[in-house]
């Protein structure tokens, strides 16, 4: 039986071209289905992913973030917009409605 020995193949640019013109379309529409975003209502964190090494630690409840636009009550640093352009980064306190949903907590002078 003959060797055959590997130069590596060497293509014109035609045949290169033809390659790309049939091989794009699969590789964007599997990259289109790769980068899809999670429209789900409700998310899972397992609580297992923060285990620690020291005994006795309380699980922490974490079903608040399992809900979307999930965040803890409490002052954070957010950008205001008015019509579509920001006009100032401030500190605004958050409190969480009776739907666990957060609520600005804006001052007179704030607003």
């Amino acid at each position: 039986m003959p060797q055959r020995h590997h130069q590596g193949h060497k293509r014109t640019p035609k045949q290169l071209a033809l390659i790309i013109k049939r091989c794009l379309p699969m590789v964007l529409t599997g990259s289109g289905m790769l980068c899809t975003t999670a429209n789900a209502e409700e998310y899972y964190f397992d609580p297992i992913m923060l285990e620690t090494t020291k005994s006795g630690m309380q699980t922490t409840d974490l079903s608040r973030f399992s809900k979307k636009y999930a965040q803890l009550p409490g002052t954070y640093q957010v950008d205001i917009w008015l019509n579509k352009k920001k006009v100032s980064q401030k500190k605004i306190t958050f409190t969480a409605n009776a739907e666990q949903l957060l609520q600005p907590q804006f001052t007179v002078e704030q607003l």
